[in-house]
């Protein structure tokens, strides 16, 4: 399953829905297959948007593995925690 989340942060003008799923399904151009299933989630008011999508057979690993807690986890963990505003690291978890 592919997976996108867009969040809108801060405080501002209205987030419309139509720019979050836009940019979620921007986030899984050229993955998977929305004719094979596609969900769409966001609540009344909310400002995240998701999008999950099948993914193609020809895209599927030999072996699908769990991450968390190995040191691939907490590696992986740390490059996202780079790319994003400090005040947020520690929400990102150690994987």
């Amino acid at each position: 399953m592919w997976h996108a989340s867009v969040h809108r942060q801060g405080q501002g003008p209205i987030v419309y829905t139509n720019n979050l799923m836009t940019a979620a399904l921007r986030a899984l151009h050229g993955v998977g297959d929305p004719q094979l299933g596609e969900w769409h989630e966001h609540a009344p008011g909310s400002r995240t948007f998701h999008v999950k999508r099948r993914v193609l057979d020809s895209e599927l690993a030999n072996e699908l593995r769990d991450l968390r807690g190995t040191d691939e986890g907490r590696a992986r963990a740390a490059i996202v925690r780079s790319l994003n505003p400090a005040r947020v690291h520690h929400m990102i978890g150690d994987w």
